[in-house]
């Protein structure tokens, strides 16, 4: 069992594929960069305050009380974002 990262895996991905043909290799690397797409995507969206969905979750308890939070709140949301990197 070998270890290796993104380029690892593409690597072999596409020297597997490759007896197959241009094509196939051409749609494997497609389906590599679409779940990688996907994956970001998910990930981003999660309600952690430093990603967009806790800005999502913020929008959503604004929307739920229909009124607008008082800017303090905001403001520490905003600080937590960056103390938690």
């Amino acid at each position: 069992m070998r270890v290796g990262g993104a380029v690892a895996v593409i690597g072999e991905s596409v020297s597997s594929s490759s007896q197959y043909g241009f094509f196939v290799m051409l749609l494997v690397l497609l389906n590599l960069s679409m779940m990688l797409s996907v994956n970001l995507a998910v990930m981003n969206l999660l309600p952690i305050p430093a990603l967009d969905g806790g800005r999502l979750l913020f929008i959503l308890f604004e929307m739920l009380a229909k009124k607008r939070a008082e800017s303090q709140v905001g403001g520490t949301n905003q600080c937590c974002k960056w103390f938690s990197y």
